[in-house]
């Protein structure tokens, strides 16, 4: 069965005023994004005011990817169907989406921390305050150099010609992971506790 490709979106109809904040995690392909969230999830496991949110996304678990709730196109299809995302988007042919069960978390006073697209800032920005977004980098020799171990060079090619332009009037905080995991991990550390 045949998804129909969907536009990225919140499915909260009015905007809601949560007590905590929504980090939005974004970057290219190769980034190190997913490293340095369960590096920066490890030094903030005690610490109960940091949610790091599951993804639910539609392709299998896999031992050396992100701990994601594994779900079918046609399960995701409903959920989005029936406002289950607080936010969902789809590339490389894959769903993605942030459970709306977050929201409760952010009502109660905690921060949620979410790996996302691009492509559904302005949507976070509309439906959620306060909201930061959190731009992870890295030079482009140091991408390629990362999606080659992971990637055909088709693929690998593909992504990193893929660019995505944050919405205007959108503040956006600059992460260069370009060296070890635990200096990038210290500074997407900082940028979350700080006031």
């Amino acid at each position: 069965m045949a998804i129909p490709r969907r536009a990225a979106r919140a499915t909260r109809v009015r905007p809601v005023a949560p007590r905590g904040t929504l980090f939005l995690i974004v970057g290219p392909s190769g980034a190190g994004k997913d490293s340095l969230l369960r590096a920066a999830q490890t030094d903030l496991e005690s610490d109960g005011d940091f949610v790091f949110a599951r993804r639910t996304i539609t392709r299998p678990l896999e031992s050396h990817r992100e701990d994601h709730e594994p779900v079918s196109p046609e399960d995701f299809l409903k959920r989005a169907e029936r406002g289950k995302f607080m936010l969902s988007w789809r590339v490389y042919d894959t769903d993605y989406g942030i459970s709306i069960a977050y929201e409760d978390e952010l009502a109660a006073g905690r921060n949620v921390i979410a790996n996302v697209s691009r492509t559904v800032v302005a949507a976070g920005f509309a439906y959620f305050s306060p909201t930061k977004v959190i731009q992870v980098t890295a030079p482009r020799e140091v991408l390629e150099s990362r999606l080659r171990k992971r990637a055909d060079p088709a693929t690998a090619a593909a992504r990193l010609a893929r660019a995505v332009v944050l919405p205007d009037g959108v503040p956006v905080t600059h992460l260069l992971n370009a060296g070890d995991i635990h200096t990038g991990s210290a500074r997407l550390v900082r940028l979350l506790t700080k006031d």
